[in-house]
């Protein structure tokens, strides 16, 4: 299945499988009834809590030794107090917490053994009749090993993991979110041993994918930009295969832009060119025109970022019609809004030191987080847009109107910078422009930006 009939599998919340659509939603992934604890089950919670068995024994009132014996003995079912108890503290996890519950609980039945008694050859005399039962016995195996599947409940969990975190990005810690899209992808990648259904494998692929594509975002805002490229070569990678063509081409367009920040824009077109060969219509080559824009900024062609903004206004129109299994099923950090579009527009024209332009864009870019996320004004993107004005301001000779968009920015804890660095690299190279050479005021500014650039905990590491 290629093209645009695979990507109808993923299209919304749903996986189409044979005609029918499954659709899975936090509604449906998080557990919040257990009808029967046992050993296994209990184990699953822990886990999902994330407890050491003194702390999770603590929690339910009962001695670390009792919760080791249920771990011992997975089949093992606690008294009826004890019940009532797991169920208490299943209730009371976070939705979170209740998910992952789900998810651990239903890779943990998918590995425990069939309970189908084993076909064993039949001990007969005789050349055809060993040659019958030997034949039977392994044309019964192999049934039995292209029949295996994961089972949607597992994919369902998965799927619903690498989505929620996608749409939280930006309100956890960088770090912390790595992580639990390397533990998706370590599931999905063990579980591709135990299916040989087509449907699955393709699934696994895009989870694998998605939580892949999730690693290199991060990987590029905490300025590893080589680690960043090479988990998007693989995401790219996983979608080919899996034939998502939507998450294909966000995956290029992020190579894209790890490629024109490493200065190399004629690379950044290429992927350009692959991924708008590949992405359907709509948000998908909305984005990709912006990158394209961006790259062409870099490389210092004016004329060709303008044609890259009008050509995404006809995508952006092309969208109204054109639901994307990314933008509009997942959205989050696999979203392109408007506010980041005109976010991107800002950096376009910053690239090409057209100051009034950036500060016509940063503060449409600005309207717009307003009114997509009115309760998120210190968010990474918006205090990105504000160093956007800031360099605005310099590019248009204003040193007080640059110094007040930066205040804010100057102020922040240093485990909030790291994003951000990026940006402030530009100002920094802004202040150091002959124009500014002989003010005292502007050498202050550069010195300040300079330290917060400097500081351990905000320079990236690549």
């Amino acid at each position: 299945m290629t093209g645009r009939a695979a990507n109808d599998r993923y299209r919304g919340h749903g996986r189409v499988r044979e005609g029918s659509m499954v659709l899975i939603s936090e509604r449906e992934t998080a557990v919040d009834v257990v009808e029967t604890w046992d050993g296994r089950r209990a184990k699953a919670l822990r886990l999902a809590l994330r407890l050491p068995i003194d702390a999770f024994a603590a929690q339910l009132g009962v001695v670390p030794r009792t919760v080791s014996k249920w771990e011992s003995q997975p089949r093992m079912v606690p008294t009826p107090e004890l019940l009532r108890t797991l169920d208490v503290a299943l209730e009371r996890a976070t939705r979170r917490d209740q998910v992952r519950f789900g998810l651990l609980l239903a890779s943990s039945e998918s590995a425990q053994p069939e309970s189908s008694s084993a076909v064993h050859p039949p001990q007969r005399s005789g050349d055809i009749d060993e040659l019958l039962a030997s034949a039977a016995h392994s044309t019964a195996l192999d049934a039995g090993r292209i029949g295996s599947k994961v089972g949607d409940d597992v994919l369902g969990h998965l799927f619903e993991h690498v989505w929620s975190l996608a749409r939280d990005y930006t309100e956890r810690p960088l770090l912390e979110e790595f992580s639990e899209f390397r533990l998706i992808r370590d599931q999905a990648t063990t579980l591709l041993d135990r299916t040989r259904r087509p449907s699955e494998l393709a699934d696994l692929q895009v989870i694998i994918g998605e939580s892949t594509a999730l690693m290199a975002s991060i990987g590029f805002d905490l300025g590893r930009w080589n680690d960043a490229a090479t988990l998007a070569r693989a995401s790219t990678m996983y979608a080919e295969t899996a034939g998502h063509a939507s998450l294909e081409a966000w995956t290029l367009g992020l190579q894209a832009t790890l490629a024109f920040w490493a200065g190399k824009p004629d690379a950044a077109l290429a992927h350009i060119e692959r991924g708008l060969a590949r992405a359907p219509s709509g948000a998908s080559r909305f984005r990709l025109r912006y990158i394209a824009a961006r790259a062409h900024a870099v490389a210092g062609n004016p004329q060709g970022a303008a044609q890259m903004l009008q050509a995404a206004q006809r995508d952006r129109e092309d969208a109204e019609g054109s639901p994307d299994p990314l933008h509009d099923g997942i959205g989050g950090e696999f979203a392109f809004s408007d506010a980041r579009a005109a976010a991107c527009g800002t950096a376009v024209w910053s690239g090409l030191r057209d100051g009034r332009r950036v500060e016509q864009y940063a503060q449409q870019a600005l309207r717009r987080y307003e009114l997509e996320s009115p309760n998120r004004p210190t968010a990474s993107p918006v205090l990105g847009t504000r160093i956007d004005l800031a360099a605005a301001r310099l590019l248009q000779g204003d040193l007080p109107g640059a110094e007040e968009h930066l205040v804010p920015i100057l102020a922040l804890p240093p485990d909030s910078r790291v994003s951000l660095s990026g940006r402030m690299g530009t100002v920094r190279r802004l202040l150091t422009q002959p124009r500014w050479r002989r003010s005292g005021r502007a050498a202050e500014v550069n010195s300040t930006v300079a330290d917060w650039l400097h500081d351990p905990a905000t320079k990236p590491a690549g």
